[in-house]
């Protein structure tokens, strides 16, 4: 790791010859502080070796680690998570900009955490966490409970996030997988199977649940959250029609053996459970060994795949995303690729994606999931030790 930047002399620090000590300052303290992530006791530790050997700048204190955290402890903890509900005053404290129709609010979880996060329409912006849970359960109580303590109902941020949530938000059911999954629609999850001619991907009518009221439909309560607020997750999307694809075509030996050689770990388990991420998609776009076992349909349904994923589920959306769509779904109803809840949104309700940005996507929230994992994993050890005393 290079912090030589960190070291260079601040302004009107002088040494007479290249043996000199060079002073560190504050805001160069504060930056290796932050490039080692360094605990508050470490900080602190380093801070006072520093002054000790007389390599600090005059005013640079070594107690400022103590109460670095107190600017921000207008937060709240309670019912297990912790949260904000004064956002404005938030967004003044880091100096950003807040107007409630620039933002998103994105909710999902990890292993370690539930996070409740605001992002930027553009992206532009760094992602601001306002709830924090280390109870990673996704219900329906504890949703509702964060939506209320952060005062949702004041700022009407729209919604991004997985469609588990999705379903658990708009309370279709307390598990988050039901028969009826869609929440713009009545599609039937199940609709043509063990049925001789029915076809999931020949157009058909399913009504509306926008505007229709609880308890008129088989939602379990009121929804949390307005349809027209949720933002179609296009990462996920993505993930599953992918996913969906790759079932279809790896039952054929040759199929499964090329996959195999491209991802040596990979097994017919893994593929039914959909563990093909984002970079495995990308790899196995750029493998041109893996176009040359596909018969002539399945190359079509997977060149189709492609032009939709680069056109109109990545960061760009090209004009012609709609007959793009188009093709993919009658080279998917070709070869027999199953119809899931995401390809069901991309076949129903694709006027919707013309409603939010390209750059509205889940995937942003995903990449908070990484940033935030040093922190986590160090403030989990923290909290087992507290645990065993």
């Amino acid at each position: 790791m290079d912090f030589s930047s960190e070291f260079n002399p601040g302004e009107g620090t002088s040494y007479k010859t290249s043996k000199d000590p060079i002073l560190i300052t504050q805001n160069q303290l504060d930056g290796i502080v932050a490039n080692l992530c360094l605990t508050q006791k470490k900080s602190e530790r380093l801070a006072s070796f520093l002054k000790g050997n007389n390599l600090l700048t005059k005013g640079t204190k070594v107690t400022a680690y103590r109460k670095r955290q107190k600017e921000l402890q207008n937060v709240n903890d309670a019912k297990n998570f912790a949260y904000c509900n004064d956002i404005e005053k938030l967004m003044e404290a880091i100096g950003l900009t807040y107007k409630k129709d620039d933002w998103r609010l994105f909710i999902d979880s990890s292993l370690i955490s539930l996070k409740v996060v605001l992002l930027h329409k553009t992206n532009r912006m760094p992602s601001v966490p306002i709830a924090y849970s280390t109870d990673t359960s996704e219900t329906f109580d504890k949703l509702k409970d964060i939506l209320e303590v952060v005062k949702y109902n004041e700022h009407q941020w729209r919604i991004c996030c997985d469609l588990k949530v999705v379903s658990l938000i708009s309370v279709l059911t307390a598990s988050g997988r039901p028969k009826y999954s869609c929440f713009l629609c009545d599609w039937d999850s199940r609709y043509g199977e063990g049925i001789k001619g029915r076809n999931q991907y020949k157009q058909h009518n399913w009504s509306s649940r926008i505007g229709r009221k609880w308890p008129n439909d088989n939602r379990l309560h009121e929804s949390l959250v307005p349809e027209m607020k949720i933002l179609l997750p296009l990462l996920h999307i993505k993930l599953g029609i992918a996913k969906n694809f790759l079932k279809c075509i790896a039952n054929r030996p040759a199929v499964f053996n090329r996959l195999k050689d491209i991802f040596p770990r990979l097994s017919k388990a893994k593929i039914q459970e959909g563990v093909v991420n984002g970079p495995d998609i990308r790899k196995l776009m750029s493998r041109q060994d893996f176009e040359q076992v596909l018969t002539d349909r399945e190359l079509n349904a997977w060149l189709a795949l492609k032009i939709v994923i680069k056109g109109l589920l990545g960061k760009e959306r090209e004009e012609n995303y709609r007959q793009s769509v188009a093709n993919m779904l009658a080279a998917f109803a070709e070869i027999g690729v199953n119809m899931s809840y995401k390809i069901h949104l991309l076949h129903q309700h694709l006027e919707k994606l013309a409603q939010q940005l390209p750059t509205e996507s889940d995937e942003q929230g995903e990449r908070h999931h990484q940033t935030a994992l040093p922190f986590e994993i160090r403030y989990r050890g923290k909290k087992s030790r507290c645990d065993t005393r």
